[in-house]
């Protein structure tokens, strides 16, 4: 999606304008201090904190239904330990992005998880998208709008390591310093829940990843005696033909690896093979890496080629506003070797694009691509005919609805044996009825809830699979306006949470509270020892330490116990609504909002 801001020059005005209103221009929109000013926390009040808001994602099933069952514990916590007034906003998965991505402070702490795609298990996504130069309303997925050149530098420079020993180096650099600013306060790690009818389908390459929309395994070499295996899905999915520009991970998952194909793909057991790959080199220092293809072809017979690799990665990596999903590298070309060939050159390493990049994106179908106009509109592009090269073709696809896909046999690698019906629910209830029916076999991503009802009801028709992930359910408090841009109130809202509870209650126990700020949970590769990390609280919460926190910094409470700000506290923000961070104040970006590297 590409920025809707006006100039640098307009920016920074308006960035002026709201320091010159100072803290008379944000009083009338906060609310009146209770009593005479003054109160418990030291020293006369400020403003009183706002009603906040809390947004999570309605429309997503199971995970969804985990969010809802975690939400009122956490409300509590909130409102009786912080002295606040909570409100929890559920809004579609879609329009929640948007309203971070935008900025456009329609919340003050999002409620999000993220999946455990296995391309994740790099650390570039979740360490590059954290970045300065993502934050603000520019389209990029920066879900906190955290800005903070002290963690970008080295944040940026991981994913140019020439080693793994140094990039993990700066791995550990970077997610200390987001820690220490606890811009990321984790619940509890993601577990993948899901069923299969036993009575129907074989279940196949469940491995380590579990029956979850990102492990393609499970739809391809699930064996029926049916013609067709039925999956539950989400709407999400059916957005829209032009899928790189969905920012849902799950549901990149079926575009990319079912009805298109990457170069490389992890297994069930998250181990890297090659798919359309046939070898590739690493030269350079990871500079230089070059890709050969297999015999391969897309649905309508047209062979893959190495302008079809070009095409897919320049798209990519020209647009990363439209993509939110994707980055744009400091790569200095890439070149069509022979029909078969690629070459991509970096102007510094880039040892990210093999178990990172390469996994995450199919190829596109070069021709129908830029005949439908994508190179010049690539958030507008509507294709007619999506042309993938994937295990499966589409024969039907109803936006909001459904995928009908068939087989195809022009595939190197895999070879499904059936067909596949990918329908999209709206709330789990009505999946889990379905899949009751018999009317779907698969239900991938369901909550704790309804697994144990499918056990206790359908155990002899039915098989339940539950696996722990290496990415977490998180609270993101917004820092590009008030009360999130205060790490006081992040350190507070940290430590009031009953995480223990949450889990219990939402997840049936199943995963452990996650006590330490990081984004990384402990099953992850690349997480930092929890010596480079900030705890948060004790499993259970603490309303003394999160009120010290509070306390700490002037922060205090009126005779009816409701929490102010600081007397002389600037609520300022550091930059406008739906504007971007000014390089006046962060020396890493340029006017164009692009990252500088230190000199």
């Amino acid at each position: 999606m590409g920025s809707e801001n006006s100039s640098h020059k307009s920016v920074v005005s308006r960035r002026r304008l709201i320091q010159a209103l100072g803290a008379s221009g944000t009083i009338s929109l906060a609310g009146c201090m209770g009593g005479d000013g003054s109160g418990s926390g030291g020293g006369n009040l400020g403003e009183r904190v706002p009603t906040v808001t809390i947004e999570y994602w309605s429309n997503l099933g199971g995970l969804s239904k985990i969010m809802e069952d975690s939400a009122p514990i956490m409300k509590n916590n909130l409102e009786k330990r912080l002295g606040i007034t909570v409100e929890v906003k559920p809004v579609e998965f879609t329009t929640q992005i948007n309203n971070t991505i935008q900025d456009k402070r329609t919340h003050h702490i999002g409620f999000w998880y993220h999946t455990n795609t296995p391309d994740r298990l790099d650390p570039q996504e979740m360490t590059r998208r954290y970045c300065a130069d993502w934050a603000g309303g520019n389209g990029q997925a920066n879900p906190p709008n955290y800005a903070s050149c002290e963690y970008t530098d080295p944040a940026v420079g991981q994913g140019n390591a020439s080693s793994e020993e140094e990039r993990q180096e700066l791995v550990t650099k970077a997610h200390s310093i987001m820690s220490e600013d606890l811009s990321t306060l984790p619940i509890f790690p993601n577990y993948e829940f899901g069923a299969v009818r036993t009575d129907s389908v074989t279940l196949n390459a469940v491995g380590e990843a579990g029956v979850t929309r990102t492990n393609p395994h499970i739809y391809i070499q699930s064996e029926t005696d049916m013609k067709q295996i039925a999956s539950v899905d989400t709407p999400v999915a059916m957005e829209t033909g032009n899928y790189p520009i969905i920012d849902s991970s799950g549901a990149q998952a079926i575009w990319n690896h079912l009805v298109t194909s990457t170069l490389t793909e992890y297994d069930e057991n998250f181990e890297l093979q090659d798919i359309l790959a046939k070898t590739y080199e690493i030269e350079d220092d990871a500079k230089r890496i070059t890709v050969e293809l297999k015999d391969a072809t897309f649905h309508n017979g047209d062979p893959v080629t190495a302008e079809d690799v070009k095409f897919t990665y320049k798209q990519l990596w020209d647009h990363p506003g439209a993509y939110p999903q994707a980055s744009s590298p400091d790569y200095e070309s890439i070149n069509v070797v022979d029909d078969k060939t690629t070459e991509f050159v970096f102007n510094s390493p880039y040892l990210p694009l093999i178990q990172k990049v390469w996994p995450r994106w199919g190829i596109m179908h070069k021709s129908s691509w830029e005949r439908g106009g994508a190179p010049d509109n690539a958030e507008g592009f509507d294709p007619d005919t999506i042309i993938g090269a994937g295990p499966f073709a589409i024969r039907e696809f109803s936006i909001g609805s459904h995928l009908d896909l068939v087989p195809h046999d022009g595939h190197p690698v895999h070879k499904p044996g059936h067909e596949l019906f990918l329908q999209a629910y709206r709330n789990e209830q009505t999946a889990v009825q379905a899949f009751r029916a018999n009317e779907v076999q698969l239900a991938p991503n369901l909550s704790p809830g309804s697994i144990q009802n499918i056990e206790n009801d359908l155990g002899d028709v039915a098989k339940t699979v539950s696996k722990p992930g290496f990415m977490p359910f998180i609270l993101y408090p917004q820092q590009s306006w008030s009360p999130g841009q205060f790490r006081e109130f992040r350190a507070a809202v940290g430590a009031a949470i009953d995480r223990k509870r949450m889990s219990a209650t939402a997840l049936r126990g199943a995963a452990e509270p996650q006590l330490y700020s990081c984004p990384l949970m402990d099953a992850h590769p690349a997480r930092p020892e929890k010596s480079a990390l900030t705890k948060m609280a004790p499993a259970e919460g603490s309303e003394d330490k999160a009120r010290k926190a509070l306390s700490d910094a002037g922060w205090g409470w009126d005779g009816s116990g409701r929490l102010h700000y600081p007397a002389d506290k600037d609520l300022s923000p550091p930059w406008p609504a739906e504007g971007v961070p000014d390089p006046g104040d962060f020396p890493c970006l340029n006017e164009d909002n692009e990252y500088v590297r230190p000199e």
